[in-house]
């Protein structure tokens, strides 16, 4: 009959606390009914969940799916997540922009590999629910491709985009992209050794651009290697070695030279070269020294090196030949070397130059070794200007090596110190270089076959070719050299000259040498032929080619040999056709020979200069 009290009794003191959910039922309920009441109302949030409200409409739409990454450019493939926050939702996808639904489209597993620009679509729905809209995501894909920047030889530093990188460098660029690669012009090495840039093995310049192709490329700086040659005097005041200090490509034959100042002698190089032979080659096979060594001598410059002899000449330059000019395979004797310049240090002392006399016969020409004297003519002199015309006799001209001469200067008590005479070999039956004033035009060989001209005016003298030449009117200005034995060549000849014609003849004539019965150099019958003659004994042979160009200067030689004329030369090339018989007429050595014209036909209208010579 008690009454049921919650939170305390009618006896005993009351609970002192909080009370919630109390429940007395009328069976015993099992361990497991308990736990699962104990986790129910613990925690009821986590034990069950709610899912959609259903009604008759079906209002409820699935969630529009997302793609991840969104679209955009990217540059190489991605990987492309799509989800929907409604739980238990399917996902259709396409990607050829068709329009995806329940129905049509791939069924979304896992991430769409998107390799290549595209767009996609997808479409999210779930049983009883409505679909979601249709989203889209457009990804531009732009390929990265693999570039190597290569350097041979490996390992220099180079420019990518404007940084510097040490090849080989690796870098991925977007296909299409526009990128700089630069190499720099010089490239330190170790000591004594830099590296060169050439070329870009895709024929760039030393900076320009590329744009990334579509698949990977290699773009390689290709450097030559190069050592440094170190060229000293001791002392310094002692002479001067050639070439200076500098970089030269490895395997490069570099030809060294010493040379003695006065009061000097050459004693000998040290370091990659040895002896007292001079100059010398020294082959780049590394970082190399050379040095060139002079003692001193007694006498104020009479030393070997110095030429000496008939007073003492005070200065002097080195003249290098360039052995590649000289034609041939074989080394050319007694060749007569042009030494044409214009140089300040050559005026007169007046003028302030060193050359000691008023009409330059003081210079002088020496060998290699500085002391022996080479014949030579001095054909103009310019005190004022420095200018020198000269004509040189040298030994021998090499082919293979730089040949070197001295020129001396700077005697006033000195004596003439031209030999004309020896320039011109026994082979040479006259040389006449048109460059003097007066009546006369003088031969510069030992056989005097001087020639007469009209009148000092006559042909006129004016700036030739080199130096002096003359002007001739096609009439009257003819130089006459009377017949003499030397001029009488019956087995070979040569013939040269420089031309500058003013217009050829429709007829015989214009004859820039003329010995009527043996020899001419001619124009034929017609402004295209050009002729040798030669009077062989029975007949007159000829041989032929176009006439030069007019209005500008041309060296022609004709030839001839045993009974044939047989070649022709202008401006060094070999231009004559066959040879051929041109007139039944015998030889006749009586007569005189002209220069400008002939005896018959007209003369020659334009300058001739350095000619002929026979």
């Amino acid at each position: 009959t008690s009454v049921l009290t919650i939170g305390g009794s009618i006896y005993d003191p009351g609970f002192q606390g909080l009370l919630d959910e109390v429940r007395v039922s009328s069976v015993v309920r099992t361990p497991d009914w308990i736990v699962t009441e104990y986790r129910n109302q613990d925690a009821p949030g986590t034990f069950s969940t709610v899912g959609l409200e259903e009604g008759g409409s079906q209002g409820v739409q699935v969630a529009a799916p997302v793609f991840t990454p969104a679209g955009g450019a990217y540059q190489g493939p991605q990987s492309v997540s799509i989800t929907t926050a409604t739980g238990g939702a399917s996902i259709r996808y396409t990607t050829d922009g068709t329009t995806p639904t329940p129905a049509i489209g791939t069924i979304y597993s896992g991430p769409v590999s998107v390799a290549a620009s595209m767009t996609l679509k997808a479409i999210g729905y779930k049983a009883g629910l409505t679909d979601s809209a249709v989203t889209a995501a457009a990804y531009t894909i732009t390929p990265v491709v693999q570039i190597t920047v290569a350097s041979q030889p490996s390992g220099l530093s180079v420019l990518a985009d404007g940084v510097a990188c040490t090849t080989p460098c690796l870098l991925q660029w977007a296909s299409g992209t526009a990128h700089t690669i630069s190499a720099p012009a010089a490239v330190a090495g170790g000591a004594g050794t830099q590296y060169a840039w050439t070329s870009w093995s895709d024929g760039g310049a030393a900076a320009h651009s590329v744009t990334a192709p579509a698949v990977a490329a290699v773009y390689t700086a290709v450097y030559k290697t190069q050592f440094t040659l170190t060229t000293q005097a001791s002392p310094a005041a002692g002479g001067a070695i050639t070439p200076a200090s500098g970089w030269y490509d490895s395997g490069a034959v570099v030809q060294v030279n010493a040379a003695a100042n006065q009061g000097y002698t050459f004693a000998g190089f040290s370091g990659a070269l040895s002896g007292t032979v001079t100059p010398q080659n020294v082959t780049m096979g590394g970082p190399l020294t050379v040095t060139a060594s002079f003692t001193a001598v007694g006498g104020g410059g009479g030393g070997v090196p110095w030429y000496a002899s008939g007073g003492t000449w005070s200065n002097r330059k080195l003249i290098t030949v360039d052995r590649t000019k000289v034609s041939g395979s074989v080394n050319l004797t007694n060749f007569p070397l042009l030494f044409s310049v214009t140089d300040q240090n050559l005026r007169h002392t007046s003028s302030g130059g060193s050359t000691g006399k008023a009409d330059g016969s003081d210079i002088l020409f020496t060998g290699s070794d500085g002391v022996t004297k080479l014949d030579h003519e001095l054909e103009s002199y310019d005190g004022a200007t420095g200018t020198v015309v000269a004509w040189v006799r040298v030994p021998v001209l090499s082919v293979s090596a730089d040949t070197l001469l001295y020129v001396y200067y700077g005697n006033a008590a000195a004596a003439n110190q031209q030999y004309a005479n020896g320039v011109w070999d026994s082979n040479f039956k006259g040389v006449w270089h048109l460059g003097g004033a007066g009546s006369v035009a003088a031969d510069s060989t030992a056989n005097g076959n001087n020639g007469a001209k009209p009148s000092p005016a006559s042909p006129a003298p004016v700036a030739g070719k080199i130096g002096v030449g003359h002007q001739f009117n096609g009439t009257t200005d003819v130089i006459r050299v009377p017949d003499a034995n030397s001029l009488d060549l019956t087995t070979a000849m040569t013939i040269s000259a420089w031309i500058k014609a003013v217009g050829w003849p429709t007829a015989f004539g214009d004859a820039i040498v003329n010995k009527e019965g043996n020899y001419a150099l001619r124009t034929g019958n017609q402004t295209t032929q050009f002729d040798v003659l030669w009077w062989n004994g029975s007949w007159i042979r000829n041989v032929r080619t176009a006439s030069p160009t007019t209005g500008v200067w041309h060296h022609v030689v004709g030839q001839a040999s045993g009974n044939d004329a047989y070649r022709i030369y202008v401006d060094g090339v070999a231009v004559s056709g066959a040879s051929g018989n041109w007139y039944p007429l015998g030889r006749d050595l009586t007569s005189v020979l002209t220069i400008g014209g002939s005896i018959y036909d007209p003369g020659f209208q334009g300058l001739l200069d350095e000619g002929p010579r026979c």
